[in-house]
């Protein structure tokens, strides 16, 4: 009898199964074990980056924000530098102050670099007018006086000395008027009989002064006290009188004066009037020439404007502001022709 076949009935044994399965989860599991680490690979790379693009925007901010800091710091710097020269300015402001304080002469507190006056008062500005040179001439011409200086000395000799002279305010303590000149109009020069000049220049005895329309002359006396109402600058070629007594003309004139000093530089060819009394004018009234910025002499503009004896320490007029540009000093002449120079008024008031 044969045997029986013993998968005759399609069935294969036990084992064999399991091992199929077995294979089978195998191979399963490895392709989910390599997708897995695919995944993780992947996965880490993103981080990675993240990571790396935090750090590097951190990075950015941080450099940023050091930069900010230094802009911030270099600003705080530059305040405290700003807020330093400010101080260190007003000290010597204050400095200025208590050493004018205590400085009655008014030709000390000149050349002190003081203020002419503690309470001097300018006059208000001019309305700018343009190309109406007559209106012009109007308005300025009362602010100009004549002045004639004498000196007495060793007994009966005398010396004399005419010039011009431009009326600056009021002194508003006591009404004091302040007048500006040359100093080479109040520091009368010395004569021999025979006419040669001695070289020694002298402060005036007194000054005789008078404005246009006005009948009457003011003498100013020197009284030999130290508040002389004589001062000059050693600086440069200007001085100061202070008319204690005016006429009733003078007295309401002043309260209806304008004026006012030149801000900034002229520019070169820039129009100017010269007003004063040169000797060979009319002694009664103004002599009016014109002429240009022709150039720059140190504190001093370079004129083609005619100044003549007598029209120094007068007044020099822009025509482009209406304003109050410098005194007419002096000439310098050359084989032909010659050319005048005006000290520059921010020179002695700084704006």
């Amino acid at each position: 009898m044969k045997e029986k076949n013993k998968y005759q009935n399609g069935f294969l044994p036990i084992p064999i199964i399991w091992v199929i399965i077995i294979i089978g989860v195998v191979i399963v599991f490895e392709q989910y074990k390599k997708e897995g680490t695919q995944n993780i690979s992947t996965n880490q790379q993103e981080t990675i980056e993240q990571k790396q693009k935090t750090e590097s925007e951190i990075e950015e901010e941080r450099i940023a924000e050091e930069k900010q800091l230094k802009e911030l710091q270099d600003l705080a710097a530059k305040q405290q530098n700003e807020i330093n020269k400010l101080s260190e300015e007003k000290r010597q402001e204050v400095d200025l102050l208590k050493k004018c304080a205590t400085l009655n002469s008014a030709l000390a507190r000149l050349n002190a670099g003081c203020p002419a006056s503690q309470n001097y008062k300018p006059l208000t500005p001019l309305p700018k007018i343009e190309n109406d040179i007559p209106s012009i001439i109007k308005e300025w011409r009362p602010r100009v006086a004549f002045i004639h200086c004498k000196v007495v000395f060793e007994g009966n000799n005398m010396g004399e000395q005419f010039g011009s002279g431009y009326i600056l305010g009021t002194n508003t303590e006591n009404g004091d008027i302040l007048l500006l000149t040359n100093k080479h109009v109040i520091k009368v020069a010395i004569h021999y009989l025979d006419g040669e000049p001695s070289g020694i220049s002298l402060t005036p005895t007194s000054c005789d002064i008078k404005i246009p329309g006005d009948s009457q002359f003011v003498t100013v006396y020197n009284d030999g006290k130290e508040d002389n109402p004589f001062s000059v600058s050693d600086k440069e070629d200007f001085g100061l009188i202070w008319i204690k007594t005016q006429t009733p003309y003078m007295k309401q004139l002043i309260q209806n004066l304008w004026g006012g000093n030149c801000k900034s530089r002229a520019e070169l060819g820039e129009k100017i009037l010269i007003l004063g009394y040169p000797g060979i004018g009319d002694q009664n009234d103004i002599t009016v020439t014109d002429g240009i910025i022709s150039g720059y002499d140190g504190n001093y503009y370079i004129t083609s404007a005619k100044i003549e004896r007598g029209n120094s320490g007068g007044i020099a007029i822009s025509l482009k502001n209406n304003c109050y540009l410098g005194i007419p000093t002096f000439a310098v002449s050359g084989s032909i022709e010659s050319l005048a120079r005006i000290l520059n008024i921010n020179v002695i008031f700084p704006n």
